[in-house]
């Protein structure tokens, strides 16, 4: 299961029993409020208000992943019993409000850190075998540049935070652990190198996107020797790397620090890379290496395996990539292709921390597809989401593009920002669903375009679009959001439409204005630009009462004053915890217009 955008997802009553398996609980009021039997299991729980609160219960948290949370596991009474799990950057990690009675509160082979509070409370005496404290780097999980954990695709159906090689929590978990999978299920074993790990996550060299290194890149000649042997022609080319993995049936490939000290680039000129058959990382140094297709050729396939590129940039191509199995793209760039993705059907993709600028079509999605840290700009269109298709984009920021997103699939929108595009978001079709939660929408030809789907708005600033809410068909559904100073701010008939701010002006709405009344996209925090509220705003303290946690566009407090705001800001919000550097920052329109 896969839920966003809720008051509150399970509510658990006294008496009653509950199983949650394989989900994802992302950016709700709350995740679980539990009085009864629970048993959570390889779910990941983030950017929620309280991801597990729960008294007088009893409940069984088995490797999962708690990131972003106001508070991760809010425990008052009963039996708590954690297992293998991952909790870091949230409020409050794990927290024993009002122990007593003869209930237990026990915690194994758990990383608790880089929370405002890493654990509050006792602990049984059976408690053991966990890493609790310090930051997420001294814990050794994958991080952010500013050492936020980094929560994404690492395989299986939930995203997770990976631990790096080094890594304390590495074959440290209790030794009666002899077998099973980690929190990301078949395929990846519980236990690698003699003895499991600490947490949700076990680090395997063995992993389609930590292989062992074996392979070096040493020269910019696009050339095929039938050899990876350095000594052969120019060097071993990233062509006979590739050809070399394939036979291996997985690899890391690297670049030698000689030749690819600073930013260089490779120009095909033998036709395409040769497809990705095994499990295959590509790792390029910080500086970054430019792959050009030359004018025309696709530059890779993904055919199978699992994959990892990383501080890679695909430019002037067809394709840069096509993905036909499973691909995580990081920290890259795809500039001036036709198309920069494709993620053909059944396919799964993630991009995280990349930029994606200057394509006819960025990302061109028919199967599964989480987006994270994105910066997407002047691409004709950025992101197409297929019909039967589903994509999950947070954090991420689309400005002059030709149109921001279209969606005819299932789409979630989360925390990211939509400025100066054509239509920021279309919704089209019948079988299109939508649900947008807390993002900024302005200066778009046009904002929000619903076109026979559903389109789910919670919590949402549009303002200074050409047009704001425009329902031509379909179900609207309308809530905690502003629509404000657009050539047309309601069009159409919303199906629901509660606690929002609508048909009036930037300034009636009292945001933050340029002198001239248009909204002011700035940054106030956090990862995307936004535009603020201003003292005395007519939002303030007027949103759902039903919202009573979590954190807002930016990653600070959701609820100040005791009552939540209108729209994707709150103002006087302090951020709960860090939050993650987004991809570098692209400009902002350049209007103000009149």
């Amino acid at each position: 299961m896969s839920a966003s955008g809720n008051t509150d997802v399970l509510l658990n009553a006294s008496g009653a029993s509950a199983t949650l398996s394989n989900s994802s609980l992302l950016s709700n009021g709350n995740g679980i409020q539990n009085s009864g039997t629970l048993t959570v299991q390889n779910s990941t729980l983030a950017g929620n208000g309280d991801a597990l609160r729960s008294g007088g219960a009893n409940v069984d948290v088995l490797q999962c992943t708690f990131v972003s949370n106001t508070n991760a596991l809010l425990i008052s009474n009963g039996t708590l019993n954690v297992m293998s799990s991952t909790i870091s950057g949230n409020g409050g990690g794990i927290k024993n409000t009002n122990f007593k009675g003869a209930g237990t509160f026990t915690v194994q082979n758990t990383i608790s850190t880089s929370n405002g509070t890493n654990l509050s409370g006792s602990l049984s005496s059976t408690s053991a075998y966990n890493f609790i404290g310090g930051d997420a780097r001294s814990a050794g999980l994958d991080t952010y540049p500013n050492g936020f954990p980094r929560l994404h695709n690492n395989g299986g159906p939930t995203l997770t935070v990976g631990l790096v090689t080094g890594s304390p929590a590495i074959d440290a978990a209790n030794p009666s652990i002899t077998s099973g999978t980690d929190q990301r299920g078949t395929g990846f074993a519980r236990v690698i190198g003699g003895r499991a790990d600490i947490g949700a996550f076990e680090l395997d060299a063995a992993n389609p996107f930590f292989p062992p290194t074996s392979l070096v890149v040493t020269t910019l000649a696009d050339e095929d020797n039938g050899t990876s042997d350095s000594s052969k022609g120019s060097g071993t080319s990233l062509r006979e790397a590739i050809n070399a993995a394939n036979a291996l049936g997985g690899a890391t490939i690297t670049f030698d620090s000689g030749v690819f000290g600073s930013r260089q680039t490779i120009a095909l000129g033998a036709g395409p890379l040769p497809d990705i058959t095994g499990d295959v990382a590509i790792n390029a140094p910080d500086a970054g290496v430019e792959v050009d297709g030359s004018g025309g050729v696709r530059i890779v396939t993904i055919a199978g395996g699992r994959t990892r590129l990383s501080h890679l940039t695909l430019s002037n191509a067809s394709v840069g990539v096509q993905n036909n199995s499973t691909l995580l793209f990081l920290n890259g760039s795809m500039s001036a292709n036709g198309t920069g993705l494709v993620n053909a059907n059944g396919a799964t993709a993630s991009v995280q921390n990349s930029l994606v600028q200057s394509n006819g079509v960025g990302i061109n999605n028919l199967g599964s597809l989480t987006i994270g840290a994105m910066s997407a700009s002047n691409n004709t269109d950025a992101v197409l989401n297929r019909a039967g298709a589903g994509a999950t984009i947070q954090t991420s920021t689309f400005v002059s593009n030709g149109n921001g997103i279209q969606n005819g699939g299932t789409l979630t929108l989360q925390n990211s920002t939509l400025a100066g595009n054509g239509d920021a978001l279309r919704n089209n079709g019948s079988g299109a669903l939508a649900s947008l939660t807390q993002n900024t929408f302005v200066s778009n030809t046009g904002a929000l375009l619903n076109r026979g789907g559903t389109l789910n708005v919670l919590s949402n600033t549009v303002a200074g679009n050409g047009g704001g809410l425009v329902n031509d068909s379909g179900t609207f559904n309308v809530r905690n959001t502003i629509s404000a100073s657009n050539g047309t701010n309601v069009s159409g008939t919303l199906a629901s439409n509660t606690f929002n701010l609508l048909n009036v002006t930037a300034q009636v709405a009292g945001l933050d204005t340029y002198g001239n009344g248009f909204p002011r996209l700035a940054s106030n925090g956090g990862p995307t630009a936004t535009v603020a509220l201003i003292s005395g705003s007519p939002a303030i303290n007027a949103g759902d009462p039903a919202i009573t946690g979590g954190t807002d566009q930016r990653g600070f407090s959701r609820v100040v004053g005791g009552q939540s705001d209108v729209g994707a800001f709150e103002a006087g919000g302090t951020t709960a915890q860090s939050a993650p550097s987004a991809a570098p920052k692209k400009r902002s329109p350049s209007a103000p217009v009149s």
